[in-house]
């Protein structure tokens, strides 16, 4: 079922990532869960975030490269009237981190997760990657680097829904999100 799940997902943000210059929010319902993909310019390496939304809360994955395209998600979400309560950062480049700080600016209560390895991969290579990117862009990026914490589990919760993160051990290959059970979805 994992598997199913897993493949499916997968497919649709490969599907959405196809589509990268268009910068438009594309919906999924579900039973339980709208899920929100926006795919940034390619002048933001068109990166995804996926906002994860219940009837309350909803969960991002990804917090996108540029301040401006983090505003993008973080209006979306503001807009939404839901509660930010967790970002997943799935991979250690800037442009799945740096817009970290818009999304602390609005929801400050917000807990943003990463696996062990991305973790480190980002403490290794942040200030770096400030250099040179803040060389290029000034202001368009962060100046200050936010830290995920080391998500301990290979889940995160939505609503008392497992949303799985599949694929921890494998980095730097990008791990999958998938939900626990799609019928309940």
């Amino acid at each position: 079922m994992k598997s199913i799940i897993s493949t499916a997902l997968f497919t649709i943000l490969i599907l959405f990532k196809m589509n990268a210059q268009e910068q438009i929010f594309k919906t999924i319902e579900t039973n339980k869960f709208k899920l929100q993909v926006y795919n940034a310019s390619e002048n933001s390496f068109g990166v995804a975030s996926v906002i994860v939304s219940g009837k309350n809360d909803a969960v991002l994955i990804d917090a996108q490269f540029t301040l401006a395209e983090a505003e993008k998600v973080a209006q979306e979400i503001k807009n939404s009237g839901k509660t930010l309560i967790t970002i997943y950062v799935s991979h250690g480049d800037p442009d799945f981190y740096f817009g970290l700080e818009i999304f602390k600016k609005y929801f400050p209560e917000v807990t943003v997760y990463a696996s062990p390895a991305t973790v480190e991969h980002i403490k290794a290579t942040a200030q770096k990657k400030l250099e040179v990117w803040g060389k290029r862009l000034g202001d368009k990026i962060t100046s200050n680097v936010i830290l995920p914490q080391v998500l301990k589990e290979n889940y995160i919760k939505l609503e008392g829904e497992k949303l799985e993160i599949i694929g921890l051990d494998d980095f730097p290959k990008k791990p999958l999100y998938g939900f626990h059970q799609l019928k309940q979805l």
